[in-house]
């Protein structure tokens, strides 16, 4: 008995690219952006360090 899943063609876009490769290329960029992200928080916190006064980094 053959699985469903493999039955099913695959999912493409109007230019031929497969479903399944574009969400592992934007789940890469999501990585890529919280790296990113994680980044310049780490540099902002270097910029302006902590302090009473500042509200910067709240």
């Amino acid at each position: 008995m053959e699985s469903k899943e493999l039955m099913t063609p695959a999912v493409t876009d109007e230019k031929g690219r497969t479903i399944q490769r574009q969400t592992l290329i934007i789940e890469s960029q999501a990585q890529q952006i919280k790296e990113l992200t994680e980044t310049v928080r780490d540099q902002n916190t270097k910029i302006v360090p902590d302090h009473p006064g500042n509200t910067v980094n709240q």
